[in-house]
Formats: C-alpha cells, structure tokens, sequence
C-alpha cells in the first residue's frame, strides 16, 4: 500500500479504521482519528525500549495478550460502530 500502515502494528486493526474513515467516518472526525493512528503508532516503539536480551518483555506481552488482543478488537468495533452510528 505504501502507506507504511503495518509497520510496528502487531495487527490489522489499523486497517479497519482506514475502512471506517475513507467509508462512514465524517470528514472532521477523520483528524480525531488520525491523531489516535499517530499516538498507536508512537506507542510501539517506546514500549519496545523496554525490550531486554533477558526475555521480561516478552514474558510481560505473554502475561498481558490475552486481554489485550479483545480489549483492541472490542474498542476498535465500538470506534467503528459510533462513527457509523454518528454518519
């Protein structure tokens, strides 16, 4: 795509709300939503600083995917839901 969307972004969820702004979001709500994509963007590579050789980050992202993973997957539907409800 050449759009740089799926580097540092552990999933595909970017590219749904890519879906929602070009088909149902409202123009303005678009800035509101790429300011979001910027700070996910911002928050992988600090996060990732905390990487060590020792293996603690990777028992800490094994500790936490579980909730993580359906918490991102329910606030990304309910983002899309509001900006359709919203349109």
């Amino acid at each position: 795509m050449g759009t740089g969307m799926r580097t540092f972004s552990p999933s595909a969820l970017p590219h749904l709300v890519l879906a929602a702004v070009v088909l149902a979001v409202p123009f303005p709500a678009a800035f509101v939503l790429a300011a979001g994509f910027a700070a996910g963007r911002l928050a992988m590579p600090l996060q990732s600083n905390a990487w060590s050789d020792d293996g603690s980050w990777t028992a800490v992202w094994a500790r936490s995917e579980p909730v993580v993973r359906p918490v991102l997957a329910l606030v990304c539907a309910g983002a899309l839901a509001a900006g359709m409800l919203a349109a």
